[in-house]
């Protein structure tokens, strides 16, 4: 499929997020800020396609609504309500990918979800694992998850 290979190009080459850099910030800036905009915007949307290929239509559009109103308010948020969202978001898409998974046995989705809890708490980003810095591992396991997401919507 030639999503995977794009996918996997993007992924392989830390050049093409470069492009992306911010006025005046650094890479670093940017990865963080992308970052948080796919937790916060991606992993609900990417909930809202599986959902809808799996036959769950009426979770499409509060998976749709809910980020766009969150970014749209964040400046006005208390800290502790801009923390409560961002891990919200992500963790009821993740979890809503796994359940709607599991319900209509759609393999791919289910370990899609797997792969990226895996990422998220149990590998993290800091420390190494035999040698290997933990960051680029949970790079690898959300890699794969977005493999297996894609394989789940065919």
């Amino acid at each position: 499929n030639r999503f995977n290979v794009i996918f996997i190009k993007g992924v392989g080459n830390p050049d093409t997020l470069a492009v992306f850099c911010l006025p005046g910030g650094d890479f670093i800036d940017a990865h963080k800020l992308f970052s948080w905009l796919g937790s916060v915007m991606g992993m609900p949307l990417i909930a809202a396609g599986l959902l809808k290929r799996n036959g769950h239509h009426m979770f499409v559009l509060p998976y749709t609504i809910a980020p766009l109103a969150f970014l749209f308010l964040y400046k006005t948020l208390p800290n502790d309500l801009k923390n409560l969202g961002n891990s919200t978001l992500s963790t009821v898409a993740v979890l809503s990918i796994a359940v709607s998974s599991i319900l209509v046995q759609n393999y791919h989705g289910m370990y899609s979800a797997i792969a990226i809890i895996l990422a998220a708490t149990v590998i993290g980003t800091d420390g190494k694992i035999l040698g290997v810095p933990n960051v680029d591992i949970f790079h690898y396991v959300l890699a794969i998850g977005n493999m297996f997401y894609c394989w789940s919507l065919n």
